[in-house]
């Protein structure tokens, strides 16, 4: 080509050979590493492993513009090329099987003057390939001359019919700047003097092309849509986008004035999208909105070339003058928005369906990642630079047209590089939790999740889902086991295991009534105004010592609020001893000998605290602690008196213990004021233990100020415990959603809302959202049965929400459901059947017998005879026990309606059944249905 510049190009048929298109055309072989030791001479390397073996060369075809490759497989590797003069030679190359190649052009007249021998030794030559055949193919050699010579500016062979070859042309007077030329005419003329020029062959020049197109304009691109073979698309003037339909050529179907008309190509795989350029700029275009286009981009440089990757959609490659890289955009990720006078309608969040007037078509736009700020949206692409061959001003490249994104890059016919362009991997956790990527199109990789030290937090949800965490709305402990583990998780489930146990005891008298399902702060009246606040009385207890020590009296504040606060945080008070001893005694068999000697201390028993410690010690309860005999030891010589050494060495020799209860144990006993700051900061202590603690022993200020206090350092904290003191309030949901947020552990927030929640509280977005989410999630993890379980756990817990049916039995004639109970009303007592053998009105049960909409008559039993709604009449007494205070008052499974899908004859569930345990027909008189063998599962018993 003039000006240097080299194009290269793949062969269609050949996965290993291209030519490259200069002031020659050179043709090479792509082979392994192994070539380069056969022929060093004529090698040049094009990547890691790949060399290309020059071929072979044509020099003769003098002022080539540009050259097309014949995209069939027959004939084999014809190219056709274009001179500055506008005419178009067809010519191919060929290989010999025995190494032996035919002369060139100029060689054929010398060899004619040779005899047979001579010409048998001159032809033996290490070029295995060579331009020009000079066989019995009539296509080789042909000619093809415009009217007059002007510059030849592209050929594009049709892609379908691949008989016909396009040729743009420059401007000259009222002449066509398109021409398409079928290769197989035989419109030649008689001069062959200046064709011998440029072919081997003797045949004519064809001057007459089949369809000539644009007369009196200029045309620099052109391009077949591959879908439709008479359709293409082209650039002209400089300033219009035509697309053109061979069955008519006189005006274009559709035209856009744009700058962008050089380099215009069609998308292989999609055939609506084509890119063009023109100057610095890009252009994506929609065929299906072709004023304007739907994608631009703007360059640094002039555009030099673009074209789409053939083996992967929506990849469009870049390349400007004098610049080493090139620039791939991925226009799959963008989002296509075309404006036109429509209708707009939400179809799901982030997509947007567009319905045009008089079209019978919907068209979806994703937009989920668009820049939404003007009345336009602004696409989102992703792109790239790859440089092949360092700093080297890049000539042309060329993407192969079968291997995935192997693009071939070009800076002279000496400098060539051939390469893979890789593309993000994607990675991706299934629901399933294995790990999955991809990388083009090849098979996707799985590494399947094993056994893992330390679980991720949706690997441990799903663990406690297949487990039925929180599927048990009764046996509360159930789901604390599930997660006895997870130590964070324990004072959550306690709280709620001792509301239940307070929901089942008598509400206490007092003047606002009961309180449950809350908090501790609920309970004290810490979110109710100023003159509603808690009084408590303030009682003088002894202690309890052994061998008849007498000590001071401690003040304990009590109140029914602080009594009921005291149930929720697990205490047993000890003005009942033989409950109070148990409590102890379990607190002992469990494993917390520590916990129960300090609640003894607490409540001043310190006897009883000396006898846990003591018997603990002896047994085989704690093994690995410290030896709890010295710490019995101990306590023994507890002495009041502030300045006793025993005082002294405990307020600072405590931190020495491994255990929270014992170092309160001594705090307790060695502090001087009433207090008890020292127990009440001990953090390692249960937060229950501690708020029982101070709804002991603090005024009604103090305890204010420490609950307060402490519910802002759990909340802050995302600390579950902190849901003893703020239930599911505000604060409470707050103290989720901060737990939420550290963890994502939406699991546990889900199933404590369900669990704790009030009508006031479920009604927050928040909380909707947990449910929501969880309900989804296990839906992706394809546990179906969890999921149902949860849902009746939800209603359960909430049983003033009514689920809405979702399958029903609808009317014949008007289509409305037969439950009157979906509506909201309640049928008149004439529509009802009334069994005239119910004792009570808790024990009748209404059938009803026509439709409560229409009022037509139900369809009658196939076996009884009798109405479908009313009672099937062969129950025995029992057999229909009458609904608990509550529950639904759902009919018998006998009493339902059931029916053939085929024949569409059917009767009460329990006549049905008894008639096909000995029938396989229809029971209606007249009907040949065989319903019993219909069935699936009868079959599969069959065979």
């Amino acid at each position: 080509m003039s000006g240097g510049k080299v194009e290269v190009l793949w062969s269609p048929t050949d996965d290993n050979t291209f030519i490259t298109c200069g002031s020659a055309i050179n043709l090479y072989q792509v082979e392994t590493s192994a070539a380069h030791h056969k022929h060093p001479e004529t090698t040049l390397r094009i990547s890691d492993d790949k060399y290309a073996v020059h071929c072979a060369a044509n020099s003769e075809i003098h002022f080539i513009k540009c050259a097309a490759w014949y995209p069939k497989a027959e004939p084999k590797n014809l190219l056709a090329v274009g001179q500055a003069n506008g005419r178009v030679v067809l010519t191919r190359y060929y290989q010999m099987s025995d190494k032996i190649s035919l002369p060139s052009v100029h060689d054929m007249f010398v060899l004619r003057l040779l005899s047979i021998a001579e010409t048998v030794v001159f032809v033996v030559k290490t070029v295995r390939e060579s331009f020009g055949d000079p066989g019995d193919d009539e296509l080789i050699g042909k000619e093809f001359v415009p009217r007059h010579s002007r510059q030849c500016n592209f050929l594009a062979w049709n892609p379908e019919e691949s008989h016909l070859l396009t040729e743009g042309l420059e401007k000259f007077r009222n002449d066509a700047c398109i021409v398409i030329w079928d290769i197989t005419s035989s419109h030649m003329t008689s001069d062959n003097s200046e064709r011998s020029r440029y072919s081997s062959s003797e045949h004519g020049s064809v001057t007459r092309p089949c369809f000539e197109i644009g007369p009196g304009d200029t045309c620099s691109s052109f391009a077949w849509f591959p879908q439709d073979a008479r359709t293409f698309v082209t650039g002209v003037n400089n300033r219009y986008l035509r697309v053109y339909d061979l069955r008519d050529t006189v005006k274009p179907r559709l035209v856009t004035p744009h700058r962008t008309v050089c380099g215009v190509c069609v998308d292989a795989l999609d055939s609506r999208r084509l890119a063009s350029f023109g100057e610095s700029q890009v252009a994506v275009w929609d065929v299906r909105s072709f004023d304007r286009p739907i994608l631009t981009f703007q360059e640094s440089k002039p555009v030099a070339k673009i074209s789409w990757c053939l083996t992967r959609p929506g990849m469009l490659c870049v390349l400007c003058k004098e610049s080493p890289s090139i620039r791939l955009y991925d226009i799959r990720h963008a989002v296509i928005v075309i404006i036109r006078d429509s209708t707009l309608f939400q179809a799901r969040p982030g997509m947007l369906s567009v319905l045009c007037k008089e079209s019978p078509s919907i068209r979806l736009y994703d937009i989920r990642h668009a820049v939404i700020g003007s009345d336009d949206i602004e696409p989102v692409t992703i792109d790239r630079n790859v440089q092949p061959c360092g700093q080297n001003p890049l000539s042309s490249f060329a993407w192969h047209p079968r291997h995935e994104n192997r693009l071939l890059a070009i800076v002279s016919p000496n400098q060539m590089r051939d390469m893979v362009i890789f593309e993000r991997m994607p990675l991706a956790w299934s629901p399933q939790f294995n790990l999955t990527w991809a990388n083009g199109k090849r098979t996707m990789n799985c590494v399947f999740g094993g056994p893992f030290d330390k679980l991720d937090i949706s690997a441990r949800m799903r663990q406690r889902a297949l487990a039925g965490y929180g599927m048990q709305a009764e046996n509360i402990l159930h789901n604390a086991l599930i997660v006895a583990e997870e130590k964070h998780l324990q004072g959550l489930w306690k709280w709620i295991s001792l509301v239940r146990q307070c929901q089942r005891k008598p509400a206490p008298s007092s003047k606002r009534g009961p309180v449950y399902n809350m908090g501790v702060k609920q309970i004290l009246k810490y979110y109710t105004d100023q003159s509603n606040t808690m009084e408590s009385d303030q009682a003088y207890v002894q202690w309890q010592p052994s061998d008849g020590v007498a000590f001071s009296i401690k003040h304990h504040y009590r109140s029914q609020e602080r009594s009921l606060a005291l149930a929720l945080c697990g205490w047993i008070p000890d003005t009942n001893p033989t409950e109070f001893n148990i409590y102890l005694d379990n607190l002992t068999e469990n494993g917390e000998v520590e916990k129960a000697a300090a609640i003894a201390i607490f409540t001043l028993k310190m006897k009883k605290a000396l006898g846990i410690l003591s018997s603990s010690a002896a047994g085989a309860t704690n093994n690995g602690n410290p030896s709890l005999n010295a710490v019995a030891m101990a306590l023994a010589g507890y002495n009041e008196n502030s300045n006793t050494l025993w005082r002294r060495t405990c307020g600072t020799q405590r931190f020495q213990l491994s255990n929270p209860y014992l170092r309160a144990i001594f705090a307790f006993l060695a502090c001087d004021t009433e207090f008890y700051a020292d127990v009440l900061e001990e953090t390692e202590m249960a937060v229950q233990d501690r708020v029982a603690f101070a709804l002991t022993y603090l005024p009604d200020a103090k305890l204010k100020d420490y609950i307060e206090k402490l519910t802002d350092e759990l909340v802050e904290s995302g600390d579950l415990d902190g849901m003893l003191l703020t239930g599911l309030s505000s604060e409470g949901i707050d103290l989720l959603e901060r737990y939420v947020d550290n963890t994502s552990d939406i699991q546990t927030a889900a199933i404590t809302a369900v669990f704790s929640g009030t009508a006031q509280s479920s009604k927050d977005d928040r909380v909707q959202t947990w449910i929501y989410n969880y309900r989804m999630l296990l839906d992706q993890w394809a546990l179906w049965h969890q999921r149902a379980r949860f849902d009746n756990v939800m209603q359960m817990c909430e049983p003033g929400v009514q689920v809405p049916p979702q399958v029903y039995i609808s009317c014949n004639y008007c289509g409305k459901s037969l439950n009157s109970s979906s509506r909201g009303f309640r049928l008149p007592d004439r529509m009802m059947f009334h069994n005239p053998f119910a004792r009570t009105p808790q024990q009748q049960r209404h059938k009803i017998s026509c439709c409560p909409s229409c009022r037509k008559a139900l369809p009658r039993c196939s076996v009884c005879l009798g109405l479908l709604g009313t009672a099937s009449n062969n129950a025995s007494p029992g057999e229909h026990p009458s609904p608990k205070a509550g529950q639904p008052k759902l009919s018998p499974h006998q009493d339902w309606f059931s029916w053939c899908q085929t024949c569409r004859h059917g009767g009460h569930a329990g006549h049905i059944t008894e008639w096909f345990r000995e029938h396989v027909d229809c029971p209606v008189t007249g009907c040949t249905c065989r319903c019993m063998a219909i069935d699936s599962a009868e079959k599969a018993a069959c065979s």
